[in-house]
């Protein structure tokens, strides 16, 4: 008997539900991931099976099933990190976090413990985001993701540590700019000296 390694554990909420009670075109939109899904999982190809994951989590969060969008972008996180990208693992992180704080506000009023854990996930998952995409070298997508995640930490309260990130995010866009036009002086100073 073959046994699919890749598999993921079973969704709480059944593939077929949303799509029965959706509008057109997130209904399109959401059959068209779960599609994808479908054959990702019949091809037994674990990196399409991570992004299909990932966009199965990004439809359900925009037609605002959180829970559901939070579980499936956890199952594109962690096939992501078994197969060691990191690219990927940063996005879903910054996904994560954002949907997660989000979360974490809608729930606020009825369960104000419960709203400080789910802020403390929201957080976890920024704070690695930042931490992982700062060992990339791409000071563009670090700045944008510096941002993206001081905008959860906002979110949750953190105004210090938000500020911190879009500080920093500051910086190195600065530093781009730097290296960017000395780049170009150079460029011009070849031209000329032709």
């Amino acid at each position: 008997m073959h046994v699919n390694r890749n598999a993921v554990s079973p969704c709480p909420v059944p593939r077929h539900r949303a799509l029965e009670v959706l509008p057109g075109r997130a209904r399109d939109a959401l059959a068209d991931a779960l599609h994808h899904l479908d054959e990702a999982e019949l091809q037994d190809q674990p990196a399409i099976l991570a992004l299909a994951l990932a966009q199965v989590g990004r439809c359900y969060r925009r037609m605002g099933d959180g829970a559901t969008a939070e579980w499936y972008l956890q199952q594109g996180l962690r096939k992501a990190r078994t197969l060691c990208a990191p690219e990927a693992c940063i996005e879903l992180l910054c996904d994560l976090a954002e949907l997660v704080s989000i979360l974490a506000t809608e729930i606020c009023r009825d369960d104000p413990r419960g709203a400080h854990a789910v802020r403390e996930r929201a957080r976890d998952h920024g704070y690695e985001a930042a931490q992982m995409v700062s060992l990339m070298g791409d000071w563009e997508w670090e700045a944008a993701v510096l941002q993206r995640v001081s905008r959860v930490l906002d979110r949750c309260g953190d105004v210090d540590d938000a500020a911190a990130l879009r500080e920093r995010a500051g910086m190195l866009r600065a530093r781009d700019l730097r290296t960017l036009t000395a780049a170009n002086d150079a460029s011009s100073w070849a031209r000329s000296a032709q």
